[in-house]
C-alpha cells in the first residue's frame, strides 16, 4: 500500500508542476530562514559553555546607588579586589582579572599589532584553553616579560607551535620569552586575544587601578565545590564601602555562565541583554515555520477542489477515509521531505554570508544528534501542521457532489472556511509586524549614530601610543598639522566613545558623603580635545598651552554639574585622587557609554601621559590624504614599529553590532515573511477564484469588462489583510514602544510610520491579489459555464 501510494503521490506531483513549485518553494525558504535562526540561537545559547566548571565561576560586579536614585551597574572594579578575595574569603578556591589591550609582536622582520589580554595565573585553571605547548606553571606569568601565545599567533610569528622559550619583542621596548602555546579562542568565547601578558605588571604601572574608588578591570573568581554564592555575596556586599568612607558601591556575584546574555540592568535588577535578541529570534523562527506551512495549507486546500471528482471516484472505488487520508499525507510528505532536502542545500549556501553577517562560526555536523533532532523534528512538524488539514478535507468531500462537480470552495464546513481565512490573517500580521519592526529598528540605530548629544566622530582618527610616542608628540603633532589635511590633534585616555574608568574619589566644599553619591568617569586628555571632538564650553574656558598652572585643572560636564548639585562649579576647588585641582570649565553632555544609559557625570584630565591614543580629526573629504600624512609621519618618528589605526566611527559601531546585527536581519525576515504571506494570499484567493469562476462567467457574459471584474475581485479578497492590518497595528506599536523605552535616548514612534507600513502591505496584498484575478477576468466565459 505505501509503495502505491507513493507511486501515485509521485505521479501527482509532477502533473501539477505549479502547485509543487509554489509549495516547495514556500516551505524550503521558510524552513530555511527557521534553520539558520536556529542555529544561530543553539550558538547564543552555548556561548562559554564549554568551560568545565563555569558553574562555580563568577564575575564581581557592583551597584553604584546614585543620589538622585539611579542606580548604576559596572561590570568593572579596582585591582584591589582580588587580593582582598583571595586572602579574606576561605569560599573562593581562586581568582583573577582581566583586561585587553593592543600590542605589537616581533620577530625578526614579522611584527603583526595583535588583541592580548593581561590576567593573573590562576585565569587558566578556571577558564578552559588548553595548552598545546608547554604548561601552565606557578611562575609561568610571573615576570613582566612572560608570553603565552595562541596556535595562529605563534604560527604567524614562527611558522611552528614548538616555540616555548623562544625571545619575542613586545612593542618594540621590551623582550619577551614564550612560555606556552595555547590553542585559538573558539568564537563563541566572550574572551577573544592572540597573546597573554601578565596583569601584575600593569598593575604596577598603573597606580591608579589600585584605589578602592576607581574601577577599569574585570574581576572574576572561582568557588570551592558546594559553597554558597548567595552567602559570599552578603559578606562581600559592603566591601568596598568599609575601604573607602562615602563610596557608594555595592559588590554582588554575576554568575559567569549568565554574563553573555544576561548582562543588562536596569534600577539594580536585571532586564535582558542578548537573552532578549534569542527570544525574539527564537518566536520569529517559530513564526516563519507558521507561515511557511499556513502557505501549504491553503494552497493544499486550493488544490483540493479541483480533485473533487477524483475523490468521489475513489471512494465509490471502496476507498474508506483513511485511505485517502494516508494518500494525501503522503503527498505532503514527499513535499516536505523535498523541501528540507532544498533547504538544507539551500543553508549550506546561504551559512559563508550569514556567518560573515552574524559573526559567528555555525556550521552543519550531520554527525551532531542535536541537528538531526532539529531537522527531522522539524521536518514531522511541518508535516503533521500542513498535511493533515488539506487530508482531512480531501477526504471529507461528499461523494455525490463531488463525481457532480459541486464541491466548493466553502469546504466541508463554515469553520473550516473562517479557519483558512484565519491562517491568512494571521500570516499578514506577523508579516505586518515584520516590515514596522524593520522601520523601528532601523530609525533607531540611525539615531543612535547621528545622535546631537554624539562627540563629532567624522573624520575623527585614532593611533595607538606606542613606545615613546607621548615623549615625542609636541613634535609629531606639530609635524601632522603642517598638512591641510589635518585640522587638529590630540590625545585621549579611552575612544571618546566608550570612556571605561570610572571613580568616586572626587570631593569638594560642601559634599555631603552620605547623600553625595556620584561616581565620575575619567578621560585623560589635553588642550585640543574640546577642538578636535568639537565640543561645546557652556561655562568658563578650555584648557590652555599658555597657562601652566592647567596642569592642576579639570573640566566637568553638565552631568557633573548636577552630580554636584551646584549651580557653577567654574573656579571651584576640589580635590581628585588626593590631589587639589580647579574646576576651570564645563562641556556639554556627550555620550561616552551607550545610549541606553544617561549620560554619566565626566571629569576630564588634563594629564596626557596616561593617555592611550593619539586623535587626529581630518579635514571634511580629505581623510584618505590625512591617513597616508599621519603614516608618512608615524614611521619617520616610529621606526621599527607597525602603523595601524582606526575610525572613530568604527568604535562607535563596534558598541552597537547587535542593533547592527538586529537591523539586518529583521530586513531579511520581513521580506521573507511577505514573500511567504502573499504566497498564502495567493493560494486562498485562488480558492475564491475557483469558486467564483461561474459568477465570473455570468458577469462577462452581462457585459463586465475585465477591470470591473478586478476591482470587485480585490475587494473581496482584501478584506483578510486589511483585518490584519487593524490587529497589527496596536500589537505593533505596544511592541517597538517597549522597546524602544529601553534606550535612555531614543526615536518618538510617528503616525506616518505605521500608515506607510499599512499602506505598502496593502499594496503588495493588491498586486498578489490581482495576479489571480487578473487571471480569473480574463478566461473564456464558455469554459467557465460549461457544466452549467
Amino acid at each position: 500500500m505505501l509503495r502505491t501510494n507513493f507511486k501515485i503521490a509521485v505521479r501527482k506531483l509532477l502533473n501539477k508542476r505549479e502547485f509543487t513549485l509554489i509549495n516547495v518553494l514556500g516551505l524550503s525558504v521558510g524552513l530555511t530562514t527557521s534553520l539558520l535562526i536556529f542555529l544561530w540561537v543553539n550558538d547564543e545559547i552555548n556561548f562559554d559553555k564549554f568551560h568545565k566548571g563555569s558553574d562555580r565561576v563568577y564575575g564581581v560586579w557592583a551597584h553604584d546607588y546614585r543620589d538622585n536614585g539611579d542606580i548604576a551597574t559596572e561590570s568593572r572594579q579596582n585591582g584591589l579586589i582580588k587580593n582582598v578575595m583571595d586572602s579574606d574569603f576561605p569560599e573562593v578556591e581562586r581568582s583573577t582579572r582581566v583586561d585587553s589591550r593592543e600590542h605589537q609582536l616581533a620577530v625578526g622582520d614579522r611584527k603583526f599589532k595583535q588583541l592580548g589580554i593581561m590576567v593573573d595565573e590562576e585565569f587558566f585553571q578556571m577558564f578552559n584553553f588548553p595548552f598545546i605547548e608547554g604548561e601552565l606553571e606557578e611562575n609561568s606569568l610571573a615576570t613582566y616579560g612572560d608570553v603565552i601565545l595562541t596556535e595562529s599567533m605563534a604560527i604567524k610569528l614562527f611558522d611552528k607551535t614548538n616555540v616555548v622559550g623562544e625571545l619575542i619583542k613586545i612593542d618594540n621596548t621590551r623582550d619577551g620569552i614564550i612560555r606556552g602555546v595555547v590553542k585559538d579562542p573558539p568564537k563563541n568565547s566572550q574572551f577573544q586575544f592572540d597573546f597573554v601578558l601578565s596583569i601584575e605588571n600593569w598593575t604596577k604601572r598603573n597606580s591608579w587601578i589600585m584605589r578602592w574608588g576607581n574601577s577599569g578591570i574585570f574581576t572574576f573568581i572561582q568557588l570551592k565545590e558546594n559553597a554558597s554564592p548567595l552567602a559570599l555575596e552578603t559578606k562581600i556586599e559592603d566591601l568596598i564601602r568599609k575601604n573607602q568612607e562615602g563610596n557608594t558601591k555595592s559588590l554582588f556575584l554575576k554568575s559567569f555562565d549568565d554574563i553573555y546574555l544576561r548582562s543588562s540592568y536596569e534600577g539594580g535588577e536585571e532586564a535582558g541583554g542578548r537573552i532578549e535578541y534569542v527570544r525574539l529570534f527564537t518566536l520569529i523562527g517559530i513564526f516563519i515555520v507558521f507561515i511557511a506551512c499556513i502557505n501549504f495549507i491553503n494552497l493544499s486546500v486550493a488544490d483540493a477542489f479541483k480533485r473533487a471528482k477524483e475523490v468521489g471516484v475513489r471512494k465509490v472505488s471502496g476507498a474508506n477515509r483513511l485511505i485517502l487520508i494516508k494518500q494525501f499525507l503522503t503527498e505532503s510528505s514527499l513535499i516536505v521531505v523535498l523541501s528540507v532536502v532544498i533547504a538544507v542545500i539551500f543553508i549550506e549556501i546561504a551559512l559563508g554570508p550569514f556567518n560573515t553577517l552574524t559573526g559567528k562560526e555555525v556550521s552543519l555536523n550531520w554527525l551532531d544528534t542535536n541537528l538531526l533532532g532539529l531537522v527531522g523534528g522539524l521536518g514531522i512538524f511541518t508535516v503533521l501542521v500542513s498535511g493533515l488539514y488539506p487530508a482531512l478535507v480531501l477526504s471529507s468531500f461528499n461523494v455525490v457532489k463531488a463525481l457532480k462537480g459541486k464541491v466548493d470552495a466553502k469546504g466541508t464546513s463554515r469553520a473550516g472556511g473562517y479557519f483558512r481565512k484565519g491562517l491568512v490573517v494571521f500570516q499578514f500580521v506577523i508579516a505586518g509586524f515584520l516590515i514596522f519592526a524593520t522601520l523601528i529598528i532601523n530609525g533607531q540605530v540611525e539615531y543612535i549614530f547621528e545622535n546631537q548629544r554624539n562627540v563629532d566622530k567624522e573624520g575623527v582618527i585614532m593611533l595607538q601610543n606606542d613606545g615613546a610616542l607621548l615623549e615625542r608628540y609636541e613634535s609629531f603633532r606639530s609635524e601632522l598639522l603642517k598638512d591641510p589635511s589635518i585640522q587638529s590633534v590630540t590625545v585621549v585616555g579611552h575612544a571618546p566613545v566608550n570612556v571605561e574608568a570610572s571613580t568616586g574619589d572626587f570631593d569638594w566644599e560642601g559634599k555631603d558623603p552620605l547623600r553625595d553619591k556620584t561616581s565620575f568617569n575619567v578621560l585623560f586628555t589635553e588642550q585640543d580635545f574640546v577642538p578636535t571632538m568639537n565640543l561645546k564650553i557652556v561655562a568658563g574656558r578650555n584648557f590652555s598651552r599658555e597657562i601652566e598652572s592647567d596642569v592642576s585643572t579639570v573640566l566637568v560636564n553638565e552631568a557633573t554639574v548636577r552630580g554636584m548639585n551646584v549651580e557653577n562649579p567654574v573656579g571651584m576647588a576640589v580635590k581628585f585622587w588626593d590631589n587639589d585641582v580647579k574646576i576651570i570649565g564645563v562641556v556639554e553632555d556627550f555620550h561616552t557609554g551607550s545610549v541606553y544609559d544617561e549620560i554619566e557625570p565626566l571629569i576630564i584630565l588634563n594629564y596626557a601621559e596616561n593617555s592611550d591614543y593619539v586623535t587626529i580629526k581630518a579635514a571634511r573629504g580629505q581623510e584618505q590624504r590625512a591617513v597616508e600624512v599621519l603614516k608618512e609621519k608615524y614611521e619617520a618618528f616610529m621606526p621599527g614599529y607597525l602603523f595601524d589605526y582606526k575610525f572613530l566611527s568604527e568604535e562607535h559601531e563596534a558598541m552597537y553590532k547587535s542593533e547592527l546585527l538586529i537591523k539586518d536581519l529583521a530586513k531579511v525576515f520581513g521580506l521573507i515573511a511577505i514573500v511567504i504571506s502573499c504566497l498564502g494570499l495567493y493560494g486562498l484567493t485562488s480558492i475564491n477564484a475557483q469558486r467564483g469562476v461561474k459568477e465570473i462567467g455570468v458577469r462577462k457574459v452581462l457585459g463586465a469588462s475585465v477591470w470591473q471584474i478586478l476591482l470587485g475581485f480585490s475587494r473581496q479578497s482584501l478584506s483578510l489583510p486589511v483585518l490584519a492590518l487593524v490587529l497589527m497595528v496596536p500589537l505593533a506599536y505596544y511592541t517597538m514602544d517597549s522597546w524602544l523605552q529601553d534606550f535612555q535616548y531614543h526615536i518618538d514612534i510617528m503616525p506616518s510610520s505605521l500608515a506607510g507600513v499599512v499602506v505598502a502591505s496593502l499594496l503588495i496584498a493588491w498586486l498578489t491579489v490581482s495576479i489571480i484575478a487578473y487571471k480569473a477576468a480574463k478566461t473564456n466565459p464558455v469554459n467557465s459555464l460549461r457544466n452549467e
